[in-house]
């Protein structure tokens, strides 16, 4: 099995495993990320070494305030244009697609973070702290719109989603 057909099992049977506990229906919530259960992947899919058109997949369990997983977070990033760095090498810029898997439906969501290091190292996340924008849900969170923030302490973290579906 190839690399890039790894990668879309990742994301497609992942997103039928997650066990959750349901979310208050589109109003805003937060989620602590838990990064000892977080599986990711690195797609060498250009030239070889990072280059455009790389894929990083991943999904990672999502907590709630009383630590009890309530949701899979599934990520897809873009390597978009790779930039060297002072003393990190190449540290290449992503867009990054989200899909949150909560017990009553998906959260979709967009963002453009910045490099925290280089995307082959799959021990560690990847991205810095960002805003996304949400651009859609299904079941509960129908037509959600809104923000999504991902902020980060040491690789653990918590995801803030600012949404609405009216």
């Amino acid at each position: 099995m190839n690399k890039v057909a790894i990668a879309i099992s990742i994301l497609v049977f992942g997103s039928m495993l997650s066990s959750s506990v349901a979310m208050a229906a589109c109003e805003p919530f937060s989620l602590i990320a838990d990064s000892s259960g977080r599986d990711a992947a690195y797609v060498d899919v250009g030239e070889e070494g990072v280059s455009p058109g790389d894929l990083r997949v991943g999904v990672i369990p999502m907590l709630d305030e009383s630590g009890r997983t309530v949701a899979d977070l599934h990520w897809k990033l873009h390597i978009l244009n790779p930039s060297v760095q002072a003393g990190d090498g190449p540290v290449p810029r992503r867009f990054s697609m989200h899909v949150l898997v909560l017990e009553d439906g998906e959260i979709h969501f967009n963002a453009l973070p910045a490099a925290a290091q280089p995307p082959q190292d799959t021990k560690r996340r990847s991205v810095t702290s960002f805003d996304g924008v949400v651009i859609g849900g299904t079941g509960a969170y129908a037509f959600a719109r809104g923000t999504a923030t991902r902020t980060f302490d040491g690789e653990d973290g918590t995801l803030d989603l600012n949404i609405r579906c009216d």
